[in-house]
This record gives structure tokens, C-alpha cells and sequence, in this order.
């Protein structure tokens, strides 16, 4: 595998200055469940991984207050956060019941729903 530099910005403007410093020679991560694999293939080869991890909540899964209480999930929670939330599982149990049969533990405590999104897998969906 080829080697890469680790980054971990404290901020979203941090991150974002990082990748408009570094352009196509570095790619965001989060759980790292497909980059990872990406790059072992040698599909991916980026200098440098700017991780998300650290950037304060990016992770939160709550209600918005007032009429429209609508849900909302930060990119960085994990399926098991999913899984394990008290308000998705009572009031969404729609999402709860198929979040929960995604992945085996590992990947689920790693696996982000941002990651699913931006790296398109049609077997997250």
C-alpha cells in the first residue's frame, strides 16, 4: 500500500482550506470503510487524507425544534449511532428497523451515512 500523509482538522474550515491546498492529491475520510479498500486496491492514490473525525458535530443526530420537528442526521454518524438512537428508534422507526441489519457490528461502528452517500455503493443504499 502505498503511503499517504494523515491529517485531522478541528474545524470544517480547516478541512475545507486543507483540500483547496492539497486539490486532487487528497481525499476526505471519515470511517474509512471504502477509502481504505480503495487505496489497498491501489483504485485510490492520495498523498494526503483529511480526516472529518475530529471536527465537533459532525456526528449529532437530532429533532429540529418547533412545528416541523424534522430529523437530522450529521454526515458523520455512524450506522450504529443510528441504530442505537433513542429518537430515531420511537419516532422514525421506518429508518431504525433497515439501519439496523446494515453491515456486521465493525462496520456499522465505523461506517458513516456522509460516506455512504458521497461514495455512491448501491449495496449502502
Amino acid at each position: 500500500m502505498r503511503k499517504f500523509s494523515y491529517l485531522t482538522p478541528r474545524s470544517l474550515d480547516e478541512a475545507i482550506s486543507l483540500m483547496e491546498s492539497y486539490g486532487e492529491r487528497a481525499r476526505y475520510v471519515a470511517g474509512g470503510t471504502d477509502v481504505l479498500v480503495k487505496i489497498k486496491e491501489g483504485k485510490l492514490r492520495p498523498e494526503y487524507l483529511v480526516s472529518l473525525r475530529r471536527i465537533p458535530s459532525m456526528d449529532r443526530i437530532w429533532c429540529e425544534q418547533g412545528p416541523s420537528g424534522e430529523l437530522r442526521i450529521g454526515a458523520l454518524a455512524t450506522h450504529r449511532a443510528l441504530e442505537c438512537s433513542a429518537t430515531i428508534r420511537w419516532h422514525y422507526p421506518i429508518l431504525h428497523d433497515p439501519v439496523s441489519n446494515i453491515g456486521s457490528v465493525q462496520i456499522s461502528n465505523v461506517a458513516t451515512i456522509g460516506g455512504n452517500l458521497v461514495n455512491s455503493v448501491s449495496s449502502a443504499d
